[in-house]
């Protein structure tokens, strides 16, 4: 899920996502996802704009990010293939830091979790820009 957990703003949402997770694996089944720390934001997102295009069409996105907030939101402008055709979408997303997603972890039913530093796959640290997220369900 890649940034998805950044998509859920608020963390009464993320908990019924870590239960209803927990709910439909097996035992001993694993639920991996990433997350977006402020520091990549502040970094990369602020002001950032992206174009790109092919033969099927394209987009353009602009992101903005909000330290006070924690929200970025990316406009997407998106051209089709029918040269009539332009649609805008906006995403926001909430980035966390690792003392967030240690919470959620403790708080959630799994038992056994991890969060690793999704460059060096190494324990995540508060200077990660990008969490790995590893639960394992009971036996």
């Amino acid at each position: 899920l890649h940034d998805g957990l950044n998509y859920l703003l608020d963390t009464t949402h993320i908990q019924s996502f870590m239960d209803n997770t927990y709910g439909l694996l097996k035992p001993n089944g694993i639920l991996l996802f990433d997350v977006v720390t402020p520091l990549l934001c502040q970094t990369h997102f602020r002001g950032y704009r992206e174009i790109f295009s092919d033969d099927g069409g394209g987009y353009e996105r602009h992101t903005s990010y909000d330290p006070v907030s924690q929200l970025a939101e990316s406009v997407f402008t998106l051209n089709t293939s029918d040269v009539n055709t332009v649609e805008v979408e906006t995403h926001v997303q909430k980035a966390y830091e690792l003392a967030d997603i240690e919470k959620f972890c403790k708080s959630s039913k799994f038992k056994s979790w991890q969060i690793l530093d999704d460059e060096t796959l190494k324990k995540g640290h508060p200077d990660s820009e990008r969490f790995l997220v590893l639960l394992r369900k009971s036996a």
